[in-house]
This record gives C-alpha cells, structure tokens and sequence, in this order.
C-alpha cells in the first residue's frame, strides 16, 4: 500500500512537472512502474495462485505483458512530441472553437 501512494505522488509530480505538455505519458508511466511494482510483490505473497513457465506467477507474467505492450505505445507518444495545445484546448472537439463568456 505505501508503495501505491509512492507510485500516486510520482504520477502527481509527472504531470505537474516533466510531462506536463506530453498527454499520456503520465499513464504509461504509471502502467510501467504498477507493474514492475506488481512483479516484485508477488515474490512476497505466499497465496500466489499457481506457475506458468518455470516460476513465474500468473501475476507476474501479466506484468511482463504490460510492460512489454505499453513500452512500444509508450515511444509512439513520445515521439509525436510536445503538445502546443493547454488542456481546455487539448479536450475541445477538432473545429471547433471554444468562446470564453465574461
């Protein structure tokens, strides 16, 4: 659970900070740290239900996939750069223009 709250405070400050300007990152930081997290907890567990493979837990090993599936899409987003757009404009329908009433 503390190690939640870790992960929580590191998303927090990414999207304050580092990936403010590049939308998704934060999520596919999260997806990666959860699950490696999730991998090493599972070596603590005594109930872990049953193996694949050779010691790898069911757990575990869909850990790995998710590491391995959201690392790719990862670099997909990071490579269309940063965002120009604020969020107000980032979450408007395309052609559309949003009117600011006083």
């Amino acid at each position: 659970m503390l190690a939640d709250f870790l992960i929580l405070g590191m998303v927090l400050w990414l999207i304050s900070g580092p990936f403010k300007r590049r939308p998704g990152m934060a999520f596919f930081a999260f997806l990666n740290v959860y699950a490696v997290m999730r991998f090493l907890v599972s070596y603590l567990r005594v109930d872990s239900a049953g193996t694949v493979l050779t010691d790898v837990t069911v757990p575990q090993l869909v850990s790995l996939i998710v590491v391995a599936l959201s690392i790719p899409v990862a670099a997909l987003f990071w490579r269309r750069g940063p965002s120009d757009r604020g969020p107000a404009e980032a979450a408007s329908p395309a052609g559309r223009v949003q009117v600011r009433r006083t």
